[in-house]
């Protein structure tokens, strides 16, 4: 996002986010989870050609990078598993579940096969994937994964929906992570917590993203984020939020909420 907002010359220091700027980088931050981040996408104003160069580079993963490459023969499976990440992005991926989802569509998949391909689409830049956490390596690799495209642009060759902000910016989040190398996890038991941050061998800290804290979703943030807080014996929690920036105390807790788009200019 510091890359896109040098591109649009917007000035994002310390001063010039407490300045009527401000509201052309939260106009800028909209625009960038919608379009993503590829180069010739942001160079150009035109929303056909914008899509028609996310379509091309979509299909130069399906077809160059995975298909040839890997010499792949169920083309049909990956067809499949990547039109279904483009529709669920920034949720929960399981082996089994899709295996039985191409056995009703009539499609032949093993375990292994999905497996497989799922790692080609990881290992071609197109997927982020982010597994549960627990400190079983058995068990995180049992486990399902959750997956983000590695450009938020590309949910928009997707099924639309007519709410998907949220799911946006968490996908953003995930890949910021992933870009600052940094070891995620997510957290998922009776509640569920987005992001669990690893240094060394210990959780340190744990995030929630959403576009708004509302009285209808605040409980449910709050009680996932400290489920995993008390579960795994993390200090620090936070909220990551579209413009939002205040603190909870929450069960005894403090909890920060910050804008999601503060966080990503933060030098890591």
């Amino acid at each position: 996002f510091r890359e896109y907002l040098i591109f649009h010359s917007i000035p994002f220091d310390a001063v010039t986010v407490h300045t009527p700027s401000r509201g052309r980088i939260l106009k800028a931050f909209e625009a960038y989870l919608q379009e993503g981040g590829f180069p010739e996408v942001i160079a150009t104003n035109d929303p056909i050609i914008k899509r028609q160069l996310l379509q091309t580079y979509y299909g130069t993963i399906f077809y160059k990078d995975i298909l040839e490459r890997y010499a792949i023969k169920a083309r049909s499976v990956l067809d499949r598993m990547m039109g279904y990440a483009l529709d669920s992005y920034a949720g929960l991926f399981s082996i089994s579940a899709f295996e039985k989802m191409l056995k009703s569509a009539g499609l032949s998949g093993s375990k292994r096969t999905i497996a497989n391909y799922l790692h080609y689409l990881e290992e071609a830049f197109f997927l982020v994937l982010v597994e549960k956490f627990s400190y079983s390596p058995r068990a995180r690799a049992m486990n399902a994964r959750k997956a983000y495209l590695i450009d938020t642009g590309f949910a928009g060759l997707g099924v639309p929906f007519s709410e998907n902000r949220g799911r946006l910016l968490e996908n953003m989040v995930a890949v910021e992570l992933y870009r600052r190398k940094q070891e995620c996890f997510f957290h998922k038991e009776r509640q569920e917590c987005d992001f669990i941050l690893k240094s060394g061998t210990k959780p340190v800290l744990a995030m929630q993203v959403c576009w708004e804290m509302t009285s209808q979703n605040e409980a449910r943030e709050l009680k996932g984020l400290l489920e995993a807080l008390t579960k795994w014996k993390i200090k620090d929690g936070l909220i990551l939020t579209a413009n939002q920036e205040t603190e909870r105390v929450f069960e005894g807790r403090k909890i920060k909420i910050q804008p999601a788009w503060k966080w990503a200019l933060r030098q890591e």
